[in-house]
This record gives C-alpha cells, structure tokens and sequence, in this order.
C-alpha cells in the first residue's frame, strides 16, 4: 500500500500569529476608517490561540478524506473476498497441474507418477507386483530387478509419507529448478542422480534385508542443493509436536548429522532409510558445487 504522510506539517512554515478572518486580503476599516481592535499597530483582530492555516485545514482534510478511502476500499476488497465463490475442486486441481506442468515437466511427471504408485499400493491384489518391481532391496537385485533401484523412488504406500514427500518436492523443486535452468541445464538429472544415490547408498549401508522406497532421497538433495544456494533462508521443521525454524544451513548440518547416525549405527528400527537420506544429501551438496564451478554447464554443451 501506499505510506500514509502526515501533509500537515510537511513543508509548513507556522506564523506566530493567524487572523480569525481567514483569507482576507485588505485592511478592514469600519465607515469613519478607523481599524478595528481600538487602534494600535495591528489592522485586524487576531486571536493567538488558533494555530492553524488555510493550508493546514486542506492538508488534514485531504489526509482525513484519503483514510477514509483506504477504509472503505478495504472494506470492499473484504466484503468481495467473502462473497466470491472459491472455485471447484476439479477446476483447482486442473489449473494446479497445467501450471505445474508449464512450469517443470520432471516436477509434474514425477507428481503423476507418485500419486499413481500410492493408488496401485492400495489394491491388495496388486501388493506383490509392487514389492517385486517399486521396492529397492538386495532380495530384488539378486533376481536382476535393476530397474527398482530408480522406481522405489516414485514408490508409497502410507498417506503420511506421500504427503511429506510431495510437499518437499513441490516447495524445494521448483526453487532448485530455476537455480539449475539459470546454468541452461534440466532438471531430470538432477532427480534421476539422486534417486539413484539414495539407493546406492542404502544397499551399500544397509544389510538387514530391508527393502526401501520413497522419494525422499530426492527430496533431501534438493534441500541439500537449497541449503547451499540460500544458506541464510529459514527452513521450519516438526520435531514431534515442537516446531523448529533453522537457517538453512544449519539445517542441513543437523540433516546429515542425523544420516550419517542412522546409517552407521546398527539395529535402528525407526522404519527410516538414512542412508538413502544421506545419498541424497550427498548428491545434492556435490551437484552444487560441480554446478557453481562449470564442470556441469561444460557437460551441457558438449552434449548439445
């Protein structure tokens, strides 16, 4: 909005005294031309208690006029705002996606393809195709199943976790994909390479035979790569029920801090994959810096 000045005493030189006739340009006289008052020097009556000039009495009024509309263009903004009908859930939805889309189509795809899996884990007669192709285990592998080390990253099954993930994929994506298309490259590698370093990283350090999903590997490398791009930027989190702000940077200590515990102590049954965590974080980190240095934009144009 716009500042609101006090026009009353900007630029307004006070007289010690101000006529009670305002205005007058003449000397009043009466018929024997005589002035007013009983004689003396002065040619008008004055009254030395009234201190405001013409110019201050336009001032206030236009400062008081202008307060009124602010009020009242704000009382309508408030009353339309609560009048206007939000619009239908299907319609919300179909701009979201078409917006998403426009903006990144790794974000959007991967989206889709997300909410898909989570609805096929949902059809108990389906549960064993899952686990044999969307789990990414030593089980899996050992049956030349490589393709699940990329697709447990689009892979859920509680509500929960696909909330959290796609949350992050959708606050930290496309902030890390402006940063990486500013170096003219796509996002898509980026997703693909730490997808496949969490699952890198946990069959390396995880051998109780534990399968994982999850697109949490992607998720962290992109705070990771946010964390160094911003490291002064606030990033809130849920500890429990406390919530926490942290800069980022901060934040991203107490990130691998935390994977770096999970995945060498043995016998954590927290059902979370730290080491995947922590090859994300990895991935995210070293991605940043081979980015800021050009290694990455001279693989870019020698591809192109």
């Amino acid at each position: 909005g716009i500042p609101l000045v006090d026009l009353v005493h900007v630029g307004a030189k006070r007289a010690p005294e101000v006529p009670v006739l305002l205005g007058l340009t003449r000397t009043l006289t009466d018929p024997l031309g005589i002035p007013r008052g009983g004689g003396g020097s002065s040619l008008y009556e004055t009254n030395p208690d009234y201190q405001e000039t013409v110019g201050d009495l336009e001032a206030r009024y236009r400062h008081q006029k202008l307060q009124r509309g602010r009020f009242d263009n704000a009382a309508s903004y408030a009353t339309q705002s609560y009048q206007r009908q939000p619009k239908p859930l299907t319609v919300a939805l179909k701009d979201f996606f078409t917006s998403l889309q426009r903006l990144s189509p790794t974000l959007f795809y991967g989206t889709i393809s997300i909410a898909s899996t989570f609805v096929l884990w949902q059809i108990p007669s389906l549960a064993g195709m899952m686990q044999r192709h969307f789990v990414c285990s030593q089980y899996n592998l050992r049956r030349k199943r490589y393709h699940t080390i990329l697709t447990s990253a689009i892979s859920h099954v509680s509500l929960m976790h696909l909330l959290i993930n796609s949350y992050a994929l959708l606050t930290f994506g496309p902030i890390v994909r402006d940063s990486i298309a500013s170096f003219g490259l796509p996002l898509w590698p980026f997703a693909l390479g730490s997808a496949l370093a969490g699952s890198l990283f946990y069959l390396l350090l995880t051998r109780d035979g534990r399968g994982c999903l999850g697109a949490s590997a992607v998720t962290v490398a992109m705070m990771a790569f946010y964390a160094r791009t911003y490291p002064s930027a606030q990033l809130g989190f849920v500890v429990g029920f406390i919530p926490i702000r942290l800069p980022a940077e901060y934040a991203l200590f107490a990130m691998a801090a935390v994977s770096l515990f999970g995945s060498l102590v043995r016998g954590l049954r927290d059902n979370v994959a730290h080491s995947g965590h922590l090859g994300g974080l990895v991935f995210g980190v070293v991605y940043f810096e081979l980015l800021i240095r050009g290694y990455l934009s001279k693989i870019g144009r020698r591809g192109r």
